[in-house]
């Protein structure tokens, strides 16, 4: 329960036993550039602006981060001001380093569950109101499926001058039929980024990065920059075959993965199981399966009792996710793990500490090493983050506060054994 979105599932998509070395080519004659499209890789990104209803697709084999940087370097120039969702991913954190843009951030809710809930567009209205920014970035939906009102922001966003950018690299299904709504490419954001890897059934690396007919000449050049000279056609081919697949079962795919997610989530409320369904979020993607519990110790259970890999789990939940890859069999595997997920507390936990950003990320800044035990009241001089899911837990710049400090800690003793590990440290300004 797990990613990639086509969960290897070969009898479903039988093109993924077929794509070997004899695709591994080059841009031979008739067979296109993927940075100067005329063939049949224009023919790939048409057909996926199509479905996803843009006015235009660059496709990505640098996965969503080649994707947002691209989309990030098209939307601005070195030294401006960028109003970003806290939540960002660290490709997008990166970014914004390389590129030496300013930053102003824009917290989520945290739910009651712990995690990064909706970004409402009354607060990005307020925050362009007291700085202006030449562009917006924000995260939707969220790696356990939290979805913000995107419509409402790019109005906020547009009111006051501003580009905005949605990372949905978690929501490349969205918008595809209406089982599942709730994307950025058709709510007016300006460039889209959809990791299709995740959920849907292409090879992992690819991803599309939705824009404007405004924005295509300068998306066109960053992709040039961003993304691989030498692109793989055995990804893209992937793509290839996942939009035919798409076109002609896409309907039927996505109804009876709703079908199979409406008896799951009624199985799981007749159980009592913690499953979050977005409570307290502006919209929600049932495909995300996160149940508050000790997630550490339900992943264990889920591999070694039921033979079930999950996706992601820290103290306060435990992430599956679904897709067209899966059926009402592996549904119903799932559904029968159920009495092992049982609430937990989650009363004070927060996947997302708020602290003070005091430099810009591209500042170089004097540092040294310093105990986790002793840095709290001082400057990061590094980003950190628990990988999955990647979301910053500090930046280089902020306020190491306590409550960060003990989070850092906490995160720490989950990832790493401590029998084999050095005491935490952390670098921060001297």
């Amino acid at each position: 329960m797990h990613m990639p979105g086509h969960k290897r599932n070969v009898q479903k998509f039988p093109y993924l036993n077929e794509i070997c070395g004899a695709l591994d080519v080059t841009e031979v004659a008739g067979l296109d550039e993927l940075h100067n499209a005329r063939g049949v890789i224009a023919d790939v990104c048409d057909r996926a602006a199509a479905l996803w209803g843009a006015n235009r697709t660059f496709l990505s084999v640098n996965g969503s981060t080649g994707a947002l940087l691209a989309a990030l370097y098209a939307c601005t120039s070195c030294g401006d001001r960028v109003l970003v969702a806290r939540n960002a991913h660290k490709s997008l954190v990166n970014g914004l380093e390389l590129l030496r843009l300013k930053t102003e951030w824009v917290y989520p809710d945290v739910l009651p569950c712990g995690i990064c809930g909706s970004i409402s567009p009354q607060a990005v209205r307020n925050a362009l109101k007291k700085t202006p920014c030449k562009a917006v970035v924000v995260t939707s939906p969220t790696y356990e499926g939290v979805i913000s009102d995107v419509k409402g922001i790019a109005e906020a966003a547009h009111e006051q001058g501003a580009l905005l950018i949605v990372d949905g690299a978690h929501g490349a299904h969205l918008d595809l039929s209406p089982y599942f709504v709730g994307g950025g490419v058709k709510q007016g954001a300006d460039a889209v980024v959809c990791g299709i890897h995740k959920t849907l059934p292409a090879l992992t690396q690819t991803a599309l990065l939705h824009c404007t007919d405004s924005l295509a000449v300068k998306v066109s050049r960053a992709m040039s920059v961003f993304v691989t000279s030498s692109p793989s056609y055995l990804l893209m081919a992937s793509v290839d075959c996942m939009l035919d697949v798409l076109e002609k079962q896409g309907e039927q795919l996505f109804s009876a993965l709703d079908k199979n997610l409406d008896e799951f989530y009624a199985q799981a409320k007749k159980a009592n199981a913690p499953l979050y369904c977005g409570e307290g979020a502006y919209a929600f993607d049932k495909t995300k399966l996160y149940f508050v519990c000790d997630g550490k110790s339900a992943k264990q259970k889920l591999r070694e009792i039921h033979n079930i890999e999950a996706e992601y789990a820290w103290q306060g939940g435990v992430l599956l996710m679904s897709s067209i890859g899966d059926d009402e069999e592996r549904l119903q595997k799932l559904a029968k793990a159920l009495p092992l997920l049982e609430k937990t507390d989650t009363t004070g936990l927060t996947a997302l500490p708020r602290t003070e950003k005091k430099r810009e990320l591209f500042e170089d800044i004097p540092t040294r090493l310093t105990p986790l035990s002793q840095a709290a009241g001082k400057i990061s001089a590094e980003t950190v983050w628990v990988f999955p899911p990647a979301v910053p837990l500090l930046l280089k710049g902020e306020v190491i506060t306590e409550q960060c400090a003990a989070l850092l800690a906490e995160r720490r003793r989950e990832t790493i054994s401590q029998n084999n590990s050095p005491k935490g440290f952390i670098l921060t300004e001297c």
